[in-house]
């Protein structure tokens, strides 16, 4: 899992990842170092090959956050900071 730009200073985030399983439903979460949960996406559907989500960071105070994407088969997390 890729994001970018890291740290953040603007206002979305790109985070970039390979699904290999065909398309699948995905819990993709954004959670603060402290565990609270920012943004979730319950039924992310990612399709075979790369993927994009484009999030808003616009609303995040400045901070660590990870984000977490699972699925039937994965869990992938990255992190990153907001300025």
């Amino acid at each position: 899992m890729i994001v970018s730009p890291n740290p953040n200073i603007g206002s979305e985030t790109q985070i970039q990842f390979l699904s290999k399983a065909g398309r699948v439903h995905n819990l993709f979460a954004i959670n603060q170092f402290t565990g609270q949960t920012y943004h979730l996406l319950n039924d992310y559907q990612a399709i075979d090959g790369d993927n994009t989500v484009v999030l808003s960071t616009q609303s995040l105070s400045a901070g660590s956050y990870f984000f977490r994407l699972s699925g039937d088969l994965y869990i992938a997390t990255a992190s990153f900071i907001k300025h």
